[in-house]
């Protein structure tokens, strides 16, 4: 799916939640997870080791 912030935020955390594989396609490079307010080390690293961040563009990869 397309990693825009508001899916790369919520939805992505909704279909880990239920057990899936998140694969967020994106033209940055930047991170695309980044932790919630308040939120334990280890509950964010579960989630982050659940999404796999594919960066191109339309002119390459």
């Amino acid at each position: 799916m397309g990693g825009v912030h508001f899916i790369r935020i919520f939805v992505s955390r909704l279909l880990v939640d239920e057990g899936h594989q998140v694969n967020l396609f994106t033209r940055s490079k930047a991170p695309v997870t980044q932790p919630f307010p308040g939120e334990a080390y280890d509950a964010y690293n579960a989630f982050k080791s659940k999404i796999l961040h594919l960066k191109c563009d339309r002119k390459g990869c």
